[in-house]
């Protein structure tokens, strides 16, 4: 049997074409494309996030945030959390939003954050970790100390950091200084030119480290698509120059795609090339739990595989040693 980067690259070399062969990406974060119902994940992709319910029925009151409804749980709900599975689907990770007040909201790569208010986001983590789940902080106005407590604890992993997070200010170094000081935590980061500037990942990098960054698109469903006008859980975006907004002018998510973070982490940042490759595989699948099943290129994981050109173009994907998609041929 032929392997599938032997036969990857024979392909290259049959066309006449350069490339790199990479391990298949993983994309931990693009709510927008799923809240809309678009299941961003090709045919055997694996298992996903699935659902966080509640024991006893509760009729949330729905808040409106930056970008889609969410429903509110009342306080001292978290020792109630369930993490239901079905179709095979299973939890792998939650995005908790907190408040400078230790609330916080749940948020499923699904739709529909439920939220733990009054101090509750330490409460929720603590759960979600004894059940296997990694709790990453999100959207928060936490000071350092609230935020180190966090990372130093049950949160292990960063959500879009810099973005809707309390900023980092020499005497007041707030949630992105914590994340910076950590010696643990690992940290999401929007590669799209717009939502972070590359000097901030650059330092980001320098300070983690590039086998704890974990590239993100948190892209909605105009990505890849002209510019124009577009829903968004049921809000109206703008898209113009490739960047998604509100009416408001606030980011609405992205339209980035994961081989365009790559090259701007490659050409703007200055990441080498195969860390940059391994930011959006192995890292994300680290974060899982999960790299022993993908994320790199090794004999006995899943045969998953992306092709790029020089200019980062997707040439050809595998999806557990299948080609789902092919412009070599």
């Amino acid at each position: 049997m032929v392997g599938p980067v032997v036969l990857a690259l024979a392909l290259l070399d049959l066309v006449g074409v350069s490339g790199v062969v990479a391990g298949g990406v993983l994309a931990l974060h693009r709510p927008g494309a799923e809240a809309d119902g678009v299941d961003p994940r090709p045919a055997g992709a694996g298992p996903v996030h699935e659902e966080v319910a509640l024991e006893e029925p509760y009729v949330a009151p729905l808040a409106l945030t930056g970008r889609e409804p969410r429903a509110a749980v009342p306080p001292g709900s978290a020792a109630e959390i369930h993490l239901g599975t079905a179709d095979g689907l299973q939890v792998l990770s939650i995005h908790i939003k907190a408040d400078g007040r230790g609330g916080a909201e749940v948020e499923r790569y699904l739709p529909v954050p439920y939220a733990a208010r009054d101090g509750g986001a330490f409460e929720v983590a603590g759960v979600l970790r004894q059940a296997g789940v990694v709790a990453a902080m999100g959207h928060t106005a936490s000071d350092f100390d609230t935020a180190s407590r966090a990372l130093s604890g049950d949160f292990t992993h960063s959500t879009h950091t810099f973005n809707a997070q309390s900023g980092f200010n020499h005497r007041s170094p707030g949630a992105v200084g914590a994340v910076l000081a950590s010696d643990t935590v690992t940290a999401e980061v929007i590669a799209d030119g717009v939502h972070v500037h590359p000097a901030a990942i650059k330092i980001l990098v320098r300070c983690l480290g590039p086998e704890r960054v974990v590239l993100v698109t948190d892209s909605m469903p105009a990505a890849s698509l002209p510019d124009g006008e577009y829903s968004l859980v049921g809000q109206q975006v703008t898209v113009h120059d490739g960047t998604a907004r509100l009416p408001d002018g606030t980011l609405a998510g992205s339209t980035a795609t994961m081989p365009g973070c790559i090259k701007i982490m490659h050409q703007q940042v200055g990441v080498p090339l195969y860390q940059a490759l391994q930011m959006a595989s192995l890292n994300p699948a680290r974060v899982l739990g999960m790299e022993d099943q993908f994320g790199s290129l090794q004999p006995g994981l899943r045969a998953d595989l992306v092709v790029l050109d020089g200019n980062f173009n997707v040439l050809l994907t595998m999806v557990n040693g299948e080609i789902v998609f092919n412009q070599l041929s």
